[in-house]
């Protein structure tokens, strides 16, 4: 069975993702995942360890978060909490 989650009545996951897509130019998961790493980086600089903020914004390991830090951000956790 899928479970689903419908934040407005009447609309289905396809239009959620085509609206997120007009509204913030990528799609559900991707905006989520920016948002997640957002929130890392603000923990970081605010004197968050790097596995204590993955483990908080819902990463499954330090590396997997690093990576993800890597191809979004183009540096690691740690360089860029450095400047």
């Amino acid at each position: 069975a899928t479970t689903e989650i419908y934040l407005f009545p009447y609309t289905t996951l396809s239009d959620l993702a085509h609206q997120c897509s007009a509204q913030y130019g990528q799609g559900p998961a991707r905006l989520l995942l920016e948002l997640r790493l957002a929130e890392a980086r603000r923990l970081i600089r605010a004197g968050a360890g790097i596995a204590e903020a993955a483990a908080a914004t819902g990463f499954a390991s330090p590396a997997h978060f690093t990576r993800r830090y890597r191809a979004w951000s183009g540096r690691t956790p740690s360089s860029d909490v450095q400047d």
